[in-house]
Parts: C-alpha cells; structure tokens; sequence
C-alpha cells in the first residue's frame, strides 16, 4: 500500500478545497496518485479533459469527473451556484458520459453520495478550516479529504472518504463486491462521532457512510453502510471507543494507544440486503479519548490523525499538523 499525503491545507473556501483535490487527485506519484479528469466543465466551457485549469475559473454549476488509474471507479463532482453546495456521485465501472456547460453527466450504474434530491446540497462551509488529503496510489486506491475548523478543531467541515475494506475481511461469498466504503461528513453534524459513523440514516443530504453491497449480485444494494462499536452485553455498555487504555508496555515518553479497525455491516433488523461488508483499511476507533487535531501512535506501530473518536492514517513524515 503507497499512500500519498497533502496536508496543512488552509482554505476559507469550498471552491478552493475540492479544486485542491481535484489537482491532487490527477498529479502523478510521488505528488498524487494520478487519477484522471476524463470530462469537465468550468460553468462555460465543457467537454473530454481538464477544463477547469483554475479555481477562479471554476464558474456556478461546473462539474469534473475523475477516474482512478485502474480506469474502472468514477466521481462526479458539480459545485453550485455558491461555494458551500456540491453534488457528488459514483460510477463503478460505467463512466460518465454527455453533460453540458451546466448540466452534470450521467452514468448508467451512477449512485448518489451527496444531493437533496437532484441538486446539491451543503457540504462545507466558508469558516477559516484546515484539510488533509491521503490517496492510496495502488490497490483499490482509496482516499480521504478530512479536516477541521482552524482556530477552533472543534468546528466541522465537510470530509468525504472512500475507505478500502481490509482484503481479508471482504464477504465475497462467492459474487463480486465493491470493497469500498464512502463516508460523508458535512459542515453541519459531528462527523468522525459514534453518533454519525453508525448512522443508518439513508438520507442522501446527512452524514452517514454509504457502500455496495453485495456488487454483481442480484441481491445488491447501494445502501447505508453502519460502522460497528464493541459493547457489553447484557447491558448495552460502548467499550470501543473510549474505554481502551493507552499500550503501557513501553516507557511513559513513547506510549502506544489501542486502536481498533472499524468494521461495517447490516444488522438484520434494516432492510434488505444485509451482511458483512468488512474492516476498515485508512480508518480506527481510538480506544481512550484524545484531543481532535493530535498525533497518536497505535499499537500497531502507524501514526493516526485524531479526529473526535476516530483516527485516519497520518503520514509519518509528516508529525505536526496545523490547527
């Protein structure tokens, strides 16, 4: 697994972090893990490639399109008439195809990750924030834009994350499976709590975390993906995360925390399908609380953003991020 960082992006804008990505995304390693643009428009101009060279070019209702270097997985992302609101969806293996300077293209397998309704929706906000990026350059090529309110890390601001499952933990059960997990947080809800990542909210404006199941099956199901937390029974007690201690089998000036991979899965009382889908590969519960914006080490010996109960991947080269 090669992961590629950009970190300590301060932005007071929506525009300007999803046009960040976007260039993020299609630069080739070391500096990105080169996604292509396949189709774009700035608002005007429209058509195959890169028609959004700049940010201040990228005009009301514009939209891109990028494919990962597999050439399979697909996003579209339109931005609105402001710079808050964005639409955000997926193709599988389709791609997306047609569009005009302001109407955004369409793929057959097309699943929404982000709209009220047809148009878009708030994701961010324009407070003063900090970003980080990470892209898997390899594999399924997952990646996560995650962050927080500069000043003030209690403040949210909008993330999306596609989170490859753990390959050992995949249910194949002897079909095809989309081995990825979205997550969306927005400016208006706690993202990266218990609260919004066990979400079995199935709106598409909310934070909650969305995935295939069962992809290739008849059975499949573009649908609301829970993650799991470790409780106590009888009595429903969270054990994970919170109650964990920190790994005192080292010396006190290098502890280790626990960190637990994050499971998803569809308990049976939701509506069909149901099942597992598998383990987090980019995402843990922290098991002991820590301040959002720290660096942890975890038993496992990798470095972790903390963001309120979860920690993302952190690159290592990196120790220091700006709050």
């Amino acid at each position: 697994m090669a992961l590629i960082y950009s970190v300590n992006n301060f932005t007071i804008s929506g525009k300007n972090i999803m046009f960040r990505w976007k260039e993020f995304m299609k630069a080739s390693p070391p500096n990105g893990p080169g996604w292509s643009v396949t189709r774009s428009s700035d608002g005007t101009t429209f058509g195959a490639g890169d028609n959004i060279p700049t940010e201040a070019g990228w005009g009301n209702n514009g939209w891109f399109v990028i494919r990962d270097p597999a050439g399979n997985r697909e996003i579209l992302v339109q931005r609105s008439t402001n710079d808050t609101d964005y639409y955000i969806s997926y193709s599988i293996i389709a791609h997306f195809s047609g569009g005009g300077a302001t109407t955004r293209p369409t793929a057959v397998d097309e699943q929404v990750i982000l709209a009220s309704g047809v148009n878009p929706t708030t994701w961010t906000t324009t407070r003063s924030a900090v970003y980080h990026f990470m892209a898997s350059s390899v594999d399924g090529y997952g990646f996560y834009i995650a962050g927080y309110g500069a000043g003030d890390l209690s403040a949210n601001v909008g993330c999306l994350i596609m989170d490859e499952i753990e390959p050992t933990s995949v249910n194949v059960d002897g079909y095809a499976n989309d081995a990825v997990v979205f997550i969306l947080g927005t400016a208006s809800a706690n993202n990266f709590t218990v609260t919004n990542f066990t979400s079995e909210s199935t709106n598409t404006f909310s934070p909650r975390n969305i995935a295939w199941m069962y992809y290739g099956h008849a059975s499949q199901g573009w649908v609301t993906m829970p993650a799991l937390v470790l409780t106590t029974p009888p009595t429903v007690f969270q054990v994970v995360p919170g109650m964990a201690v920190v790994d005192r089998s080292v010396s006190t000036s290098n502890l280790k925390h626990i960190v637990f991979p994050i499971p998803y899965a569809r308990r049976s009382g939701l509506a069909s399908p149901n099942g597992w889908k598998g383990i987090s590969t980019y995402l843990r519960w922290i098991g002991s609380p820590v301040a959002t914006g720290s660096i942890i080490t975890g038993q496992d010996s990798n470095k972790y953003l903390v963001i309120n109960s979860c920690g993302l991947l952190w690159d290592s080269n990196n120790a220091s991020p700006i709050s």
